[in-house]
């Protein structure tokens, strides 16, 4: 589960019980799962604590689906979504004529998800809506839809970019970690592949991925699950049954040096990034690698994020566990203040990163932060959104309708001595691909891996 961010710090309770406790929800009906015929992955709670239904849709395809030379192809379908379909008007328009709030859909690039919170009474048209786009999209996709839906994908793309200051550096380092044969080598979306996209394309891509064998179709919230089942039936069963397509299956070699690479950029500070490669989510030591980002930068007494202040370092500074179905990654960025250059910043976060080793986290500090990430599991779980996005999630995890508490367990069985492993066994120079950013007229990325100490 990855849907909620830090918000406050508190001190917390100092035992495990007491933690775990901070994550458990209301108690409520247990979650019903089925298939339809068609293969229709289905999953109702049915809750009354709230007037409202939130209604999600998942397709397992992502960005690590796209075929190569067509990045934002996912991306670019997710938009076309919204157009008109053959018995329904543009989707904006439906959303708003029934009084959807929080309507809104997400690629990542392991799925994407079409979600809408309605009032009970509009759940019979949400499911009639979301099946006929699912099957009935293409009737009406034209040249006009597709170029107004390529130029918003275009301008994201830019706004996305830019928290990577550099787009091609972030490509390039992403490159390095994962290698050309990984499935998810094509994260970074390029605009010479969106300018390439042609409507057959899209009808491939949609034909191909969007099919309810492909699907989970989650509801949760104020209604009647008997008239949600014929619903589903209904508007979902007369689809038509078609393969789960396959999907390419990681290929990753860890690295044994450690690669650099340089831009030079207009910017007003140098910044640096510093990339690990890390297990997949859910595995043994991801629960671990999130603790380690909040000990690191989640607070404001965190290490890095303290260290740095101390010296005047660095302005901004973030580290953060990016977990997803195949591989994952570690992620600490900092920005420099006036007259520190990026090669500082490294220095002083590998020095941290070694304290890991040196003066491990403690139980104290493993209490706070454990307490801390559990109610932020506590408070995703509660909105009939956040519900339905966590039932999602587990869905793709496993066969079981929730896996709420097994996630919570992850995090309540970590171990000041497991902290030290995932830290020594992850957070290595040698595997991990570092990137700055310099002061000065842009140019490509450069390797500048040959170069001790990076000395561009």
């Amino acid at each position: 589960m990855r849907r909620w961010f830090w918000g406050l710090w508190l001190v917390a309770a100092s035992s495990s019980a007491s933690t775990a406790a901070l994550a458990q929800s209301p108690a409520r009906v247990a979650p019903e799962r089925y298939r339809l015929e068609n293969g229709l992955d289905v999953i109702l709670e049915e809750r009354h604590d709230s007037p409202r239904v939130a209604v999600l849709l998942r397709y397992h395809v992502g960005a690590r689906d796209q075929v190569e030379g067509y990045t934002g192809l996912a991306h670019l379908t997710e938009h076309l979504m919204f157009s008109w379909s053959r018995h329904a008007p543009r989707s904006m328009d439906f959303l708003a004529s029934i009084g959807a709030v929080e309507s809104n859909a997400v690629t990542t690039l392991d799925a994407t998800e079409y979600f809408e919170v309605v009032h009970p009474a509009m759940l019979e048209r949400t499911l009639a809506f979301e099946s006929d786009r699912m099957g009935f999209l293409l009737d009406h996709l034209g040249a006009a839809q597709l170029e107004r839906e390529r130029r918003v994908v275009l301008r994201e793309r830019v706004e996305r970019a830019a928290a990577w200051v550099v787009p091609e550096l972030g490509r390039a380092m992403l490159h390095e970690l994962y290698g050309p044969s990984h499935a998810y080598r094509s994260m970074i979306e390029r605009a010479e592949d969106i300018q390439a996209i042609s409507l057959d394309n899209v009808r491939w891509f949609h034909q191909r991925w969007y099919v309810p064998s492909n699907a989970t179709l989650v509801v949760v919230g104020d209604f009647d699950r008997a008239l949600a089942r014929r619903w589903t039936q209904r508007y979902f069963g007369g689809l038509a049954r078609v393969a789960r397509p396959t999907r390419e299956s990681a290929q990753w070699e860890l690295r044994s040096s450690e690669r650099r690479v340089v831009a030079f950029a207009p910017v007003l500070y140098d910044h640096v990034v510093m990339v690990y490669p890390t297990p997949p989510l859910y595995a043994q030591d991801d629960a671990e690698l999130d603790l380690i980002a909040s000990a690191l930068t989640g607070h404001d007494d965190a290490r890095i994020t303290a260290a740095l202040g101390e010296r005047r370092l660095a302005s901004a500074v973030s580290a953060r566990q990016t977990s997803m179905q195949l591989a994952s990654y570690f992620t600490i960025r900092a920005v420099a203040n006036r007259q520190v250059t990026a090669d500082q910043l490294r220095v002083a976060c590998d020095e941290q990163i070694e304290r890991l080793r040196t003066a491990p986290i403690d139980q104290r500090e493993l209490d706070e932060l454990r307490a801390v990430w559990l109610l932020g599991m506590r408070r995703s779980n509660e909105t009939v959104l956040g519900r339905a996005s966590n039932l999602s999630d587990y869905s793709a995890w496993s066969d079981a309708a929730d896996s709420f508490d097994r996630d919570v367990q992850r995090y309540v069985a970590v171990t000041p001595a497991s902290l030290r492993r995932a830290a020594v066994r992850w957070l290595r120079s040698e595997r991990r691909v570092v990137g700055r950013v310099r002061q000065g007229l842009t140019t490509g990325v450069l390797d500048d891996s040959a170069q001790p100490g990076g000395a561009l």
